[in-house]
């Protein structure tokens, strides 16, 4: 009987009572967490609003961010809807339900979630819901599991617009992200659904864009360690322009070296490219670089000075880059360049790889101000390979396209393309007795060297301007 009673006042606690506290904890939780934000330079955040319930809780957030100077880039009308929309103030609708029991759709048991979402009052988000036809622009769940590890499933709906002679079907975004590790490790997996743009010129269209991602936050919050990818399977357009792109990856490594230095890692591949635009079809390239030996706490102040750009006069503004800049640089970091591979074919293609730093004259003399100085610090070594018709493939093949564009005769373009072949392979003879090419059994090989404001080929001096 004792045991029975202590069951039911555990489900009466669990289902009862315990709600009103998780919710009163995540209240607190959520105003520690805006007044971080609103304490941050440029940043404005308010709780405008909340209505604690036993089960559900609501409210209203309004975020305002300074980014003048931010979107300085980008086109004017664009930088003018970022800026004022985030001058004027985000309004966020939340909604926090902490009781009685929270089940995520693969049926966690969770301590509680949380659901932001726009607040559809604001007149921008009311014009665009309304003309494509939208319960919500975008929502963001939150769950907190039994553990304390946060998980997160962002939203864009789909929707559908079109006119008499064009139409966008965007197949929405869905994005799920895990936490661990007291929440600074996370794992992300997210798909843009299959999309299409039809207009009486062209169609183009997107097969589902993969979105993965892992890694740890950094103690600063400013970088994450770890890996991230977006594979677009195929992406093409039809009709009076035509191109198309399949299996293009872009990637990003960003792993510490030690307690003060990054290694930030770049790639591009794709399998094939091909465009009405351009004569050259490419296949299976990669390009790869990763940079060594960047200082952490360097790239920091150069992230916080572009926070405050709007702050300092312009000439302070440029100063801080240059010296930040100068910094960095007298860290040594070292850019390695390890591949760049492209074929027109499975015959005709191109390799080569590459590694540049600066010398200690650097650090000894940091100040340049010629292009001539800043040159005789830097180290370049790199190693190409190409087959050996790669040039003469690209030339008659670019020849080929500018004629029938220009609509220049057949007999002129093949006599052009003759002439230009052979002064590219007498060029080549010319390379080779000079030893600054190797010719191998695939094609062609050198290995290069810039050291001192010096280039040499397989060890042979080129002159260099001065």
């Amino acid at each position: 009987m004792k045991k029975l009673f202590a069951i039911v006042l555990l489900l009466t606690f669990s289902v009862l009572i315990a709600p009103k506290f998780i919710g009163q904890y995540r209240h607190e939780a959520l105003t520690t967490y805006l007044k971080q934000l609103d304490a941050m330079p440029g940043y404005s955040a308010k709780l405008v609003k909340y209505q604690p319930g036993w089960f559900t809780s609501v409210g209203i957030i309004l975020i305002k961010a300074d980014v003048s100077g931010v979107f300085s880039q980008n086109s004017q009308a664009e930088k003018h809807i970022i800026e004022r929309i985030l001058n004027q103030g985000l309004v966020l609708d939340i909604s926090v339900q902490h009781g009685p029991v929270v089940i995520s759709p693969d049926f966690n048991l969770a301590l509680n979630s949380f659901q932001i979402g726009l607040n559809q009052q604001q007149k921008w988000v009311s014009e665009i819901q309304s003309k494509l036809q939208l319960d919500y622009l975008l929502i963001s769940k939150f769950q907190t599991s039994l553990a304390g590890n946060l998980a997160n499933q962002f939203y864009i709906p789909s929707f559908t617009l079109q006119n008499s002679d064009q139409s966008i079907v965007f197949g929405g975004v869905s994005i799920f992200t895990q936490m661990s590790n007291a929440n600074t490790q996370y794992q992300t997996h997210g798909v843009i659904n299959k999309s299409t743009a039809i207009s009486p010129i062209v169609t183009f269209e997107a097969e589902p864009i993969q979105i993965n991602a892992e890694g740890q936050i950094s103690d600063s919050l400013l970088f994450s360690y770890g890996d991230a990818s977006f594979i677009f399977p195929k992406l093409s357009m039809t009709g009076k322009k035509q191109f198309e792109l399949t299996n293009f990856v872009l990637s990003t490594q960003v792993a510490k070296q030690n307690d003060n230095d990054l290694s930030i890692g770049y790639k591009i591949s794709l399998d094939s490219f091909s465009s009405s635009e351009s004569p050259i079809k490419l296949k299976n390239t990669e390009f790869a670089i990763t940079i060594d030996s960047l200082n952490e706490s360097g790239l920091i102040q150069l992230y916080q000075l572009n926070q405050n750009a709007s702050k300092l006069p312009e000439h302070e503004h440029r100063q801080e880059i240059v010296r930040l800049l100068t910094e960095l640089i007298q860290h040594k970091p070292k850019i390695n360049l390890h591949k760049l591979n492209f074929a027109l074919d499975e015959v005709n293609y191109l390799t080569s790889n590459a590694t540049a730093y600066f010398n200690d004259k650097f650090s000894q003399a940091p100040k340049f101000n010629s292009q001539a100085a800043l040159r005789s610090a830097l180290i370049i070594e790199f190693n190409t390979q190409f087959t050996e018709n790669l040039v003469q493939q690209i030339i008659t093949q670019n020849m080929a396209h500018t004629g029938e564009k220009n609509q220049i005769p057949a007999a002129d373009i093949t006599a052009l393309q003759a002439q230009q072949v052979q002064s590219i392979s007498q060029m080549l003879a010319q390379y080779i007795e000079q030893k600054l090419l190797t010719k191998t059994e695939a094609g062609y090989q050198t290995q290069g060297l810039f050291k001192d404001n010096q280039l040499t080929l397989n060890n042979q001096p080129l002159a260099l301007g001065r």
